[in-house]
């Protein structure tokens, strides 16, 4: 199926010596292509953002294409160790890039495996139910099951224990994507040629299959993707281009309100020269005997420490808790009894006195 459409662009590679020469021509065919013409520069703001679409794409298809042709012949599957590396390359995410010049993955980049391998445990599993139930249809019962889908974390974590066969083939796919990028990006004869040698120089031997027949199909899949993406450039801006907008209303001043001092309203939250009721303060450190959401109604609100410490020592009422010992420490200051209001027999001075004179 992949085969025959590839052969459809005109090029049968089996029967050319030089591999470079009809890729090379087909990527200088593009640079007429007005979709390719149309395509941001690399200076232009849509420039990431076009290309990244592009990239993230070709590494779908690519992440397709290539298992495909390295296990067309279904006895491959026998080796499980070198086929769990390709599986778990078709199921590992695609890279999203950083503004403004990376578009795929860096293999000498220390988190590149862990950034493709992140969340792929139902990827993978999808990949294997696919192969296994190739097998089970040619027969190969004993085979199918050693690529059920329940082998999917062990697949993963050989992987990322052994992934030197892993970053080849990443490596690979972006070595062919970046070429792709700087045809577009150089637009120049020049350009077409670097690119072909690149791309050939990439697909030439990937899991020991030639696969320079993928060129074509990239540049041909580079176009439709360039395509949508000024399909959606033109939805975007509404077909007149960025910063084209006659109707687009000018910068101007804040309001005239933001800027003036900060204490304007003489700090009165609702401008009426005063708070609404000072001598209201809510017990924020309520201790814990005291009610949930007790309001305590204090009337001069410069003198709250002098009326607890009176209270705590007049017996007036419960002294509060925040203040028990420091009025503790403080009582000899104070003439009479400490508890003024316990019940007590009351004592005559003038026996005292007798006494000390007969001393």
């Amino acid at each position: 199926m992949l085969c025959a459409r590839l052969y459809t662009l005109g090029v049968n590679f089996k029967q050319t010596p030089d591999f470079n020469r009809p890729l090379q021509e087909l990527a200088a065919a593009l640079l007429h292509n007005p979709v390719w013409v149309a395509a941001p520069a690399e200076t232009d703001a849509h420039f990431f953002l076009t290309w990244q679409g592009v990239s993230m794409g070709l590494q779908t298809a690519l992440r397709h294409w290539i298992p495909e042709l390295a296990y067309r012949d279904i006895a491959r599957f026998e080796d499980r160790d070198l086929a769990r590396t390709m599986i778990v390359y078709e199921a590992c995410r695609p890279s999203f890039g950083r503004p403004r010049t990376e578009f795929t993955y860096d293999v000498a980049d220390a988190i590149t495996v862990e950034a493709a391998l992140r969340m792929t445990g139902h990827a993978t599993q999808r990949v294997l139910a696919r192969i296994e139930k190739r097998l089970d249809e040619a027969d190969r019962r004993d085979l199918a099951r050693r690529y059920s889908p329940v082998w999917n974390q062990d697949m993963i974590a050989a992987v990322r224990r052994r992934p030197r066969g892993f970053l080849a083939l990443i490596g690979k796919e972006a070595r062919v994507i970046d070429a792709v990028i700087h045809l577009g990006a150089a637009r120049t004869p020049a350009a077409s040629g670097q690119i072909a040698k690149s791309i050939n120089s990439a697909l030439r031997s990937i899991f020991s299959t030639m696969m320079r027949e993928l060129g074509p199909l990239v540049l041909e899949e580079a176009t439709r993707l360039l395509g949508e993406e000024a399909a959606r450039r033109v939805k975007h801006v509404g077909g007149r281009g960025l910063f084209e907008h006659g109707d687009a209303f000018p910068a101007r001043s804040p309001n005239a309100r933001v800027g003036v001092q900060e204490d304007r309203d003489h700090r009165r939250p609702d401008s009426s020269g005063e708070v609404r009721d000072p001598a209201v303060v809510a017990d924020v450190n309520a201790g814990g005997r005291d009610p949930a959401g007790q309001i305590v109604q204090i009337f001069d609100a410069r003198h709250v420490f002098e009326v607890l410490l009176r209270q705590s020592l007049g017996g007036t009422g419960a002294p509060a808790h925040r203040y028990s010992d420091f009025a503790g420490d403080r009582v000899e200051m104070f003439d009479g009894p400490t508890l003024g209001g316990a019940a007590r027999e009351r004592m005559d001075d003038r026996e005292i006195f007798e006494r000390r004179g007969r001393n």
